[in-house]
């Protein structure tokens, strides 16, 4: 069994739409399916305002996507789905409501999307913006610890 990399670091290359995304790091740089990536923005210097002196470095989680179609040099990744709940009125209304129906629940997968610049989408032919070139590194919680 292979030792998973303890870190993966590549950019953005190409956005697809609001959902999907493609990343310079493939199956060669050790990517697998279902790995979970970080989109940072540029790290910034945070500087002390009296005395101008640096206090470090920040960056800001932009984004989370998940490899879906992983090649040798790249990755198609996407945004995560989520669990929403919908709520449906009974027939009715409130009067029915009130003589004691109740409400239907029921659940929906919705997929978040990217918060990209509509001039850096590329389709496939035929806030915080994700950009091409923003750094991606691999979730430290993305893989089960091998012992």
């Amino acid at each position: 069994m292979r030792t998973p990399p303890t870190t993966i670091v590549g950019k953005v290359v190409r956005i697809f739409d609001e959902y999907r995304l493609v990343l310079n790091r493939g199956s060669e740089h050790g990517v697998q399916r279902g790995d979970k990536f970080y989109v940072y923005s540029e790290t910034e210097e945070i500087l002390d305002p009296d005395s101008g002196a640096s206090l470090g470095s920040y960056r800001n989680r932009k984004a989370t996507v998940i490899a879906d179609e992983v090649h040798p040099q790249f990755t198609v990744a996407s945004t995560p789905s989520r669990r929403e709940q919908v709520e449906e009125r009974p027939a009715g209304g409130t009067l029915g409501l009130i003589y004691g129906a109740t409400t239907k629940r029921s659940y929906r997968e919705v997929q978040d999307t990217l918060p990209v610049e509509d001039h850096d989408i590329k389709p496939i032919p035929s806030q915080d913006t994700v950009r091409v070139g923003d750094v991606v590194e691999l979730s430290p919680s993305s893989r089960p610890k091998t012992s």
